[in-house]
């Protein structure tokens, strides 16, 4: 079983950055939830890779991985790893090395703190984007 464990460990730290991304859950969500946004991303070839008790990006993530999925958190309105200010300043230095960033967000209301300094970010690198409140909806009927 060690070695099983050993050979999967190898493949993946030898797989290209490109294919491999990062899902980080602020939000502490259930990981029936984690599985199913990890779910699209295997599909198209990347190692989806989940740091459970360390949500927040590291120095040694920015060479590792290309994709960053950021599940913002729900604070202050419930219990959930606040994004701070040194996690902005580490996902703006990860986008201009030419990191993607993918960041998913409550819209019931929840995470307003998130939300406030996600926007801050994103308007520090300019990216013209603000996150809203406000349930992303789909524009061809019958998709809900």
């Amino acid at each position: 079983m060690r070695c099983v464990a050993l050979l999967a460990l190898c493949v993946a730290a030898c797989q290209p950055q490109s294919q491999r991304l990062l899902l980080l859950d602020l939000a502490l969500s259930d990981p029936v939830i984690l599985d199913a946004t990890a779910v699209p991303w295997h599909a198209a070839g990347y190692a989806v890779e989940y740091r459970r008790f360390y949500p927040h990006l590291t120095h040694q993530d920015l060479d590792r991985y290309r994709v960053l999925v950021l599940l913002s958190g729900r604070e202050p309105e419930a219990p959930s790893d606040a994004l701070t200010l040194g996690d902005v300043a580490m996902l703006t230095e990860w986008t201009r090395r030419g990191g993607v960033l993918v960041i998913g967000y409550a819209a019931d209301g929840e995470g307003f703190l998130d939300r406030w300094i996600l926007n801050r970010g994103l308007a520090a690198i300019g990216t013209g984007l603000v996150i809203g409140d406000f349930p992303l909806e789909d524009t061809v009927p019958g998709n809900r």
